[in-house]
């Protein structure tokens, strides 16, 4: 098994990848880090997925005059998905709110695994599906939702791919703004998730207890 053999198959379309290819893919791996409050990003500014490996990093939307937290990053989480193939502007911005190991494969190794694994291509074609089912979902909580079923979808975004404990990286008014609620609304909504048993609260630090209960219930 290759050095990162393991962390390329943490992609979830790269999951199944053949040994032969992710030694391939291994020679186009660039390895980063940063430390909390620097802006992760591929230094030469390329397109490409990012993955993390170590830390965590807050996403945010790309419009400078509003930063909008879409997700965060923990062990396992990619981005750079929707700048693939594509020469618009970059659509979100990440910011390490740790410090952070980040492996990065170009977009030109992308090409080349597709090229070479049809099955590769047709999963990322799958993954991108269910990203936009999950966005359609996500955008319809949110404008529409009742606030428990709001920061439910929140939660679910923002937590570890492992789910566990974690700390919200935004303020509790900046939340309610972000989930278009009062804050008295959105802490009803907070007692009301502890109460049915699906999370623990103490301030701003998360418990998920019952992940996958809290998404059905509410998604």
């Amino acid at each position: 098994m290759g050095k990162y053999e393991k962390e390329i198959r943490l992609i979830p379309f790269l999951a199944d990848i053949s040994p032969a290819l992710a030694d391939e893919a291994e020679r186009w791996i660039c390895v980063y880090q940063y430390t909390a409050g620097e802006t992760v990003r591929a230094p030469d500014g390329g397109c490409g997925i990012l993955l993390m490996t170590d830390g965590r990093a807050a996403v945010y939307s790309a419009d400078s005059d509003r930063d909008v937290l879409l997700r965060v990053l923990g062990r396992g989480g990619i981005t750079g998905v929707a700048n693939l193939f594509s020469d618009a502007p970059l659509a979100s911005r990440i910011v390490a709110l740790t410090g952070c190991t980040v492996l990065f494969l170009p977009e030109s190794a992308l090409r080349t695994l597709f090229a070479s694994d049809s099955s590769i291509m047709y999963g990322y074609i799958a993954f991108l599906s269910e990203r936009i089912r999950f966005l359609n979902r996500k955008i319809v909580t949110l404008t529409a939702g009742s606030a428990e079923r709001r920061l439910a979808v929140f939660l679910d975004t923002i937590a570890p791919e492992d789910g566990g404990t974690f700390v919200i990286p935004i303020s509790m008014s900046a939340l309610a703004g972000y989930l278009n609620l009062g804050r008295a609304s959105l802490y009803r909504a907070f007692d009301t998730l502890c109460a049915d048993g699906f999370v623990m609260r103490e301030g701003k630090t998360i418990r998920l207890l019952h992940r996958e209960g809290m998404t059905a219930f509410y998604l």
